[in-house]
């Protein structure tokens, strides 16, 4: 029901530092969500809002309102809003490398020539 609302309300998905369950149905309704673990327990009569658009911690690492959060099925990452210029840039240049070192890699079957070449260490 929580996924269900947050969805409606224009979330693009959730990050919760503790279990989320009902993973299948999340996946069917098109809900992206990391959680540190599966639970069946639920949240209802539990869950009580406490505050917005405040600074929080979530996995031990500080989250501010405006800071962009990254997730994909490797992990989660917070971006902090000051930086976002400065990641963007080096991720830029990151992928524009990766890019060609992905062919030489393929040529030569070695990974340490490439990183090498492109200085990646």
């Amino acid at each position: 029901m929580m996924a269900t609302t947050a969805k409606v309300r224009g979330l693009a998905g959730m990050v919760i530092d503790g279990g989320a369950r009902d993973i299948e149905e999340l996946e069917e309704i098109g809900f992206p969500i990391w959680s540190r673990s599966q639970t069946p327990a639920t949240s209802v009569g539990r869950y009580v809002p406490v505050a917005r658009d405040v600074p929080v911690a979530c996995g031990g690492v500080a989250v501010r309102p405006g800071d962009w959060i990254v997730a994909d099925q490797t992990g989660v990452v917070v971006v902090p809003r000051a930086s976002l210029p400065q990641v963007l840039k080096l991720l830029r240049q990151y992928d524009e490398k990766e890019t060609k070192m992905i062919p030489l890699i393929k040529e030569t079957k070695s990974m340490g020539k490439a990183l090498q070449i492109f200085n990646r260490y």
